[in-house]
């Protein structure tokens, strides 16, 4: 497990060459004290030192930063030690104090491993000692050695780890030696001895003692509680500065056992907001983390992967980069933790300069007063939408800041807006409406005052908050004037004024979509919390483009007239079996791997399992409740598997795959398909006729085993005999990700029918940040690149009409090539002469269609594309014809923008 540990932090992080782990041939145990130097007996359990040193014959070759793991299996009561000595060439002693000891106070057999680290620049080689001075009856069963070496050290390893802390923070840290203010104060007893919290992560003194275990060392800074969800810091630099980027050094990589977490696990969500004032705020940079299972979503730049486990894994510090690129005197952090610990060594803020590009474009948004002591309802944007020609939704979010937050306290709120906008009611299946009861409304002045009410007391409505508030259907019914054209709104707690917001109206009319007969844009996660209770559901969803809206587990009396009016109004019927029963299996024994209580998991189903529950996800969940619905496509989401090194240690599997003769890969790809096949020829009886696909089944990622890569959940087995569609997704905004994973899919099938995507909007799945026209230029490069369909993950997500106004404009400007791009071929080798630019070919008989997209936020780009026979071109977006030179066309790309042209040849 440590292999595929380090190899996914090589390949995933460093993006170099992988780790190497070698075992270690250490002589047998009964070999070690053959100059009787010693007493060292073979007991009938295992071997017994009582006394005194014992050099373990062997010189093993190691240098600087390499990692040496050391397994000892041991029973009875004592105490040993274990030491590492390090040599440089010559023979001479570099490092002796490098040791462990292994302490056994119940008696009970007893597996540790601890890591040791090479620390010397000059070190060729290493022995080890065993060490005694009193030792009862504890005996050693079995002794292993391993070293990790390799590129990826410099983040495993506490003093690569240090030097590459000293890397990415070279240049002029303009926050050493400041005092950092916390929220709230850090309160974990190891780390805040001494009281010196406030300069502990500015005295340019990482925490070493403890190697990466940083939250045992007073020279770090850590939070404990419970119920931890949140901490942050700032720093006062004092005066107005030119600044390049944040850099903190956190602790993370492992987890507790099947807990969810433990003292060195990443966070959630990072953010940096700077100011000049302390007042006016403006958001920087975030980054939100993925799962496992994600991992090719990161970019590192909204979204990033570290691996962590709890397989004889020690946790490791890693130095989180956030860009800032502006000058500001205050900067604010904040975290979404991962569990109860959470904890850091460094920070540093490096001076950067006015002369670069994009600087300054942070103070370009709407500033906020994050530390003003307020709770308040805000919109999840800087600027609030309305639309004038649709009913689409606005959510809302709950920020509190206050130091004190009564749970008697009553949340309640007004949304202050021009006359000229009404809100639209929701029906009587409104999802959580008690939280948006209109309690009254109030015209006067040019404005509406809307009063909303909710019945929870402070605690029950946070929880209800974390899902969203909304949604609220507000529309402009006729033009604002220019000086109205701002909202407010006003929260309360218990009566009393507690917060306010104001921002920017904008008035938008929504591009309405011509209906899609050959291309998908399909409704999959557009759940029944927002689609049984929309206004005028069928007409608006219809009017942004969708095609196909789907029906969540199964027909009930709730949903039927939903589903009816889905078919009358032409609709594809897209089925989404349950996935709530899996939080049933995460507790029940029976259906994992024997070894899932030991291995950080997601679901960790035994891939040999066909017990009750199985039987009862075939024939319930999946066949009988599709059937049902008799959909036209059905969309599975099962993730049952974490890693395929989940098998490795699970003895069902290991019969199994001995049977069948196999090597781990080969079982572990093979076993997922298996196990996988009956679950979709469940879904092929409920619906015979439908399109099966499951997400996450596709031909673009891989999982790693061992040595070995295999398909992730053995999808590549299961298509095209069991799978009509893979499925891959990308919610990000980094869109060349979203070209490449529906470019890798539509290349293995061949097949313009075959690939669907799921892509996310708005704010993201992960609530990253405001995706804005990057939804637009998404939807291009996802049908350009071969996938028919497209899916968005998740409703709530679209948090404003603007989302959907970009979502109708890409597909207002695909729509006239519906058919095309289900026929069209790909050109693969189509480029233009800028290398840093995007570009997508595909053509038929005589016409083609080119995407181009520089997807550079701050540099305009021009672009030859060499088109020999090249009769016209026209602007897909514009309307306007493209001035042709010979044998092709220059073109002009602005910074963050595509160009979309139809072209016809001779």
């Amino acid at each position: 497990m440590k292999k595929l540990w380090l190899s996914l932090l090589a390949m995933l992080i460093t993006g170099c060459c992988l780790a190497a782990t070698e075992t270690v041939k250490v002589p047998a145990i009964e070999t070690w004290n053959i100059d009787k130097k010693v007493e060292f007996l073979k007991l009938k359990e295992g071997w017994w030192l009582k006394d005194g040193k014992l050099e373990i014959p062997g010189k093993y070759t190691a240098s600087y930063g390499d990692s040496v793991l050391i397994t000892m299996h041991h029973t009875g009561k004592g105490q040993l030690i274990v030491r590492l000595k390090e040599f440089n060439a010559d023979g001479k002693l570099l490092v002796a104090w490098n040791y462990c000891t292994f302490i056994n106070k119940t008696g009970e057999d007893r597996t540790y491993s601890p890591t040791y680290d090479i620390s010397n620049k000059e070190t060729k080689y290493y022995t080890l000692t065993l060490e005694s001075s009193q030792n009862p009856n504890m005996v050693i069963k079995d002794f292993t050695v391993s070293r990790t070496f390799g590129p990826v050290q410099k983040l495993y390893s506490p003093v690569l780890s240090a030097d590459h802390w000293r890397e990415v923070t070279k240049g002029e840290n303009l926050a050493k030696g400041l005092k950092v203010k916390f929220y709230p104060t850090p309160n974990r007893v190891a780390t805040n001895r001494g009281g010196t919290d406030e300069t502990d992560l500015t005295d340019g003194k990482l925490s070493m003692t403890y190697g990466n275990y940083i939250y045992d060392d007073q020279k770090s800074v850590g939070w404990q509680h419970p119920r931890l969800e949140k901490c942050a810091f700032s720093l006062d630099l004092g005066s107005v500065q030119p600044i390049d980027k944040m850099v903190m050094r956190i602790c993370g990589g492992r987890l507790n056992g099947t807990k969810g977490g433990s003292a060195g696990m990443f966070p959630e969500l990072i953010e940096v907001w700077i100011s000049r004032d302390a007042k006016n705020w403006h958001k920087t940079s975030s980054l939100q983390k993925l799962q496992i299972n994600e991992k090719d979503d990161a970019d590192w730049k909204t979204l990033y992967y570290l691996p962590e486990s709890n397989i004889n894994t020690p946790p490791y510090v890693y130095p989180f980069q956030l860009g800032i690129n502006a000058e500001a005197r205050y900067i604010y952090v904040n975290f979404k933790t991962a569990y109860y610990i959470f904890s850091m060594d460094q920070i540093a803020v490096m001076k950067g300069t006015p002369d670069a590009a994009g600087f300054n474009d942070a103070y370009k948004s709407v500033p906020i007063d994050i530390l003003k002591k307020q709770a308040v309802m805000t919109p999840y944007y800087s600027e609030f939408y309305v639309p004038r020609n649709v009913n689409v939704p606005n959510f809302f979010r709950f920020d509190d800041n206050r130091d004190v937050k009564p749970e008697s306290d009553i949340i309640t709120y007004t949304v202050d807006l021009p006359s000229q906008v009404v809100l639209i009611p929701e029906n009587e299946l409104a999802y959580q409406i008690d939280t948006r009861t209109l309690a009254k409304k109030e015209t006067k002045n040019g404005r509406t005052l809307f009063h909303f009410t909710q019945p929870y007391q402070y605690k029950d409505f946070v929880k209800r908050a974390d899902y969203e508030i909304g949604p609220f259907y507000f529309r402009a019914q006729a033009d604002v004037p220019e000086a109205e054209k701002y909202m407010k709104v006003t929260t309360f707690a218990s009566g009393k004024q507690c917060g306010e917001v104001r921002m920017k109206l904008n008035v938008i009319d929504i591009p309405e979509v011509p209906r899609l007969k050959h291309l998908l844009m399909a409704g999959t996660w557009f759940t029944s919390r927002l689609m049984l209770s929309w206004p005028d559901v069928m007409n608006s969803v219809r009017h942004v483009g969708l095609n196909a809206l789907s029906v969540h587990d199964k027909l009930t009396p709730k949903n039927a007239a939903y589903l009816k009016a889905a078919r009358e109004n032409g609709f594809k019927i897209i089925g989404a079996p349950d996935n709530l029963f899996m939080n049933t299996w995460k507790k029940t024994a029976e259906i994992h791997c024997d070894s899932w209580n030991k291995v950080a998991s997601h679901n960790n189903i035994c891939p040999v399992y066909r017990g009750k529950y199985y039987q009862e996800l075939c024939d319930e969940v999946v066949e009988k409740r599709m059937k049902t619905i008799a959909p036209d496509y059905i969309h599975l989401d099962y993730e049952f598997w974490f890693s395929p090194e989940t098998f490795v240690t699970c003895t069902h599997c290991e019969a199994l795959r001995k049977s069948k003769n196999m090597g781990r890969a080969e079982y572990a790809e093979w076993a997922m398909a298996d196990s996988y096949k009956d679950v979709l020829l469940a879904a092929r009886r409920a619906a015979p006729n439908a399109k099966i696909g499951s997400y996450l089944y596709c031909a673009d990622r891989l999982d790693d085993c061992g040595d070995e890569y295999v398909s992730l959940f053995g999808a590549k087995r299961l298509f095209p005999k069991y799978l009509d569609e893979l499925h891959t997704g990308y919610y990000g905004t980094n869109v060349k990700h979203v070209q490449e994973a529906a470019r890798a899919n539509y290349l293995y099938t061949r097949d313009p029918k075959r690939v669907l995507i799921y892509l996310s909007a708005g704010n993201g799945a992960y609530g990253t940040e405001e995706y804005g026209v990057i939804t637009l230029y998404s939807l291009l490069e996802a049908y350009m690149n071969g996938a028919y369909g497209i899916a968005y993950f998740v409703d709530r997500a679209l948090a404003s009409p603007v989302d959907y106004f970009y979502v109708a404009s890409g597909l207002k400007a695909i729509a006239p090539y519906d058919e095309f791009l289900v026929k069209a071929t790909l050109d693969e080798k189509f480029k233009g002469s800028d290398p840093d630019l995007t570009y997508t070919l595909r053509k038929l008989g005589k016409d083609a269609l080119v995407l181009v997209g520089n997807y550079n936020p701050r540099k305009d780009a021009t672009t030859f594309l060499s088109l020999p026979d090249l009769k016209s071109a026209v602007d897909c977006i514009t309307g306007e014809t493209v001035k042709i030179q010979k044998n092709g066309i220059d073109l002009k790309v602005g910074k963050n923008n595509v160009k979309f042209l139809k072209l016809t040849f001779q």
